[in-house]
């Protein structure tokens, strides 16, 4: 466990990493509706099915495998998100630009 050493009453809580992504979030939001942010909300909704599963626990199928291939997605989502995003502003920045000169 991470903070079995320091003790658990020192660990973040799960409300406050919500907050601050949420303050990150709205800061941002102009910059990610400018993506194509489908990837990042897919990436939410997988990550939020693994919560979910985490805390209900359905008996219905092994809840491990659904919490863990959720979680997976998730990240997988997350991923191709920021690649996306980040070749895209590379190949802007490295695209000629053109000039008066070159009409």
């Amino acid at each position: 466990m991470l903070y079995s050493r320091h003790g658990a009453e020192n660990a973040p809580k799960p409300a406050s990493h919500a907050r601050v992504r949420f303050a990150h979030t709205t800061q941002l939001r102009s910059l990610i509706f400018k993506t194509d942010y489908v990837l990042l909300g897919l990436s939410g909704v997988f990550f939020a099915i693994s919560i979910l599963v985490d805390v209900f626990e359905p008996g219905f199928l092994p809840f491990h495998l659904l919490e863990d291939g959720a979680k997976l997605a998730g990240i997988l989502c997350w991923l191709a998100y920021f690649l996306r995003v980040a070749v895209s502003a590379v190949s802007d920045n490295l695209a000629p630009r053109s000039t008066a000169a070159d009409v």
